[in-house]
């Protein structure tokens, strides 16, 4: 595919479902949780909040409502499950790892069974992995707790205004217990699978090694990019070099303009 036809692609909105109903509830799930948080003199920490808004819409689907809610309370329960067992595990690193590559293992089994599934599993790595590299989480905790659960109850008011006014064709396609159980039972996934996990481990622990400051987005970018298609996997790493390199550049020039 070439770049050209790749960033006509990437930068279209798709007709079917209608993109609005989504774009309004990000904008809405991650706006709340910031506002809150700049009123209360908190906005760090309302950060962690909005970005559990923009995970939530990630997770979501064009189906029916219930369904919909019922995803949503899912994947916030498995995220905030790696949030508790990161810091539970911060001081174990034989145990972290086990439970690295067990995640791992998961997201690389769960690749091709649909993208909510990977998401959370692959969100839930990630707070795993920073909670247990960032022991003052465990000071904030309850903030950051609050300003999730702010965050998803938002989205889900938002869901059900927005669902109400702006109806859609629904999309479902299975459920999330369904693709796990299918994940499971695949073995022509195990290699690629084992190997995400090894690398994964390898990562970390070259992380803690070199002492690389936020060193789980070593194995973020594992995640990110380890696809069963070798050339699939260095597309996606050119990908990752280059958006790095866009945000770097982006970063920049904002920190230079702002004064804040």
């Amino acid at each position: 595919m070439r770049i050209k036809h790749h960033l006509s692609q990437s930068l279209q909105l798709q007709p079917t479902p209608s993109p609005w109903p989504r774009m309004i509830l990000s904008g809405l799930a991650v706006g709340f949780p910031l506002l809150v948080g700049w009123q209360r003199g908190e906005l760090q920490i309302a950060i962690f909040g909005s970005l559990f808004g923009f995970i939530m819409i990630l997770n979501d689907h064009f189906g029916p409502l219930s369904r919909r809610v019922l995803h949503l309370i899912t994947a916030w329960l498995f995220i905030i499950t790696g949030v508790v067992v990161g810091m539970l595990l911060s001081t174990n690193a034989y145990l972290l790892m086990l439970a690295i590559f067990f995640m791992s293992f998961m997201v690389g089994k769960s690749k091709g069974l649909g993208l909510e599934l990977e998401r959370m599993l692959l969100f839930t790595t990630l707070q795993l992995m920073a909670a247990s590299q960032q022991p003052e989480i465990k000071a904030h905790f309850m903030q950051a707790l609050f300003y999730s659960s702010f965050s998803l109850l938002s989205y889900l008011i938002c869901l059900c205004l927005v669902y109400l006014i702006m109806r859609h064709q629904p999309n479902f396609q299975k459920s999330k217990r369904q693709e796990l159980r299918e994940a499971f039972t695949r073995k022509e996934t195990n290699r690629y699978a084992f190997t995400m996990a090894f690398m994964s481990c390898i990562g970390l622990w070259f992380a803690q090694y070199l002492h690389v400051e936020r060193g789980y987005w070593v194995v973020g970018t594992i995640l990110i990019v380890m696809m069963p298609d070798r050339y699939q996997s260095l597309y996606k790493s050119l990908q990752r070099l280059l958006g790095t390199l866009i945000g770097v550049v982006v970063a920049s020039l904002l920190i230079k303009l702002g004064k804040d």
